[in-house]
Order: C-alpha cells, then structure tokens, then sequence
C-alpha cells in the first residue's frame, strides 16, 4: 500500500512538523493510569512543546470510549475497575487532547486494503492507512499489531510505546 505525500483533508496544525499518527491504545494510556502511561505521556509532551504534531482518525473517540467502557466491566487483580464518573471525566480530557483528526472515511479504501494484506483488524488498519499517507511513524502499545504491519511491509514505521 503506497503512501502519498501531502495532508489528508480533516486535519489540522502545521504539517511541516514530524507527525506521529498515535492509536487508542496510546491515547488511553493518556487517560488513565497503566503500564505504558509513562512513555505516552512523553510523546503528548512534545506535541504540547511544539516538536511534533499527533494524528488519528477520527474512530479513535469510539475506541477509546469503549475502552474505558470496559474498564468499568472489569475488577480483581487483573483489571482496575473505574466508575461512571471516572469514564465522564477520561472522556471530557480526551476532548482536550492535542490530536488532529482525520475523517475515517477518506482512509477506507486503503484500510480495506491493509486489513486483507496484514490479517489485522479494519480499525487498527485506519490507523496504519494514514500512517502511510502521511508517511508518519504509527505509535501503538500493541505488540501483536507492530509484528503484523512489519511482516507484512518490513519498511513501515510502527513503534510500541516502550521503543520510544
């Protein structure tokens, strides 16, 4: 999947700086505490400084949504159980968060494309598709997700949080 130079339309900031294109994995980690947080923190702070400029689709309200979602569902040892009001509060943050937002809609063709050729899913593959048209490193915490990509396009720049 060839990437094309220039911005997508929906974005917005300066695109003469170094994008990251970051997934919901790592904008959660922004929200609440966990494994990760640390790194992705120093990432968001580059942006605040001026250094670099951070991109998602704009799918990544959903997933983070959901996600915090399932923090509710979750309690014990292996999960930390958060509140209604917890969840408010995340989702009123992650409204402030430094992102510029491009419309998933433009990056379907080439999201199909990419889930077919790397056997991952069509929501991770809007993250890779507008890696690769920005030509923008894409920054995930999931593991599985950078092997697929890399496998599949050995050149492609994917990152997990801790590689920063």
């Amino acid at each position: 999947m060839p990437g094309t130079t220039g911005s997508p339309p929906g974005t917005t900031g300066s695109p003469s700086l170094p994008a990251y294109v970051v997934d919901a994995s790592v904008i959660v980690k922004w929200l609440l505490p966990e494994p990760g947080s640390r790194q992705a923190d120093k990432l968001r702070g580059l942006a605040a400084d001026g250094d670099c400029r951070l991109v998602a689709p704009d799918l990544w309200r959903v997933e983070v949504a959901h996600a915090l979602w399932k923090q509710t569902r979750r309690a014990g040892p292996f999960g930390r159980g958060i509140g209604a009001e917890e969840v408010a509060a995340a989702l009123a943050q992650a409204a402030r968060l430094p992102l510029d937002c491009v419309s998933a809609e433009t990056l379907l063709p080439a999201a199909l494309e990419a889930a077919l050729e790397a056997a991952i899913t069509l929501y991770d593959a809007l993250y890779a598709a507008l890696a690769m048209q920005l030509q923008a490193p894409l920054v995930t915490a999931d593991w599985r997700l950078r092997d697929r990509l890399r496998a599949r396009w050995p050149e492609f720049g994917v990152v997990v949080l801790s590689e920063l």
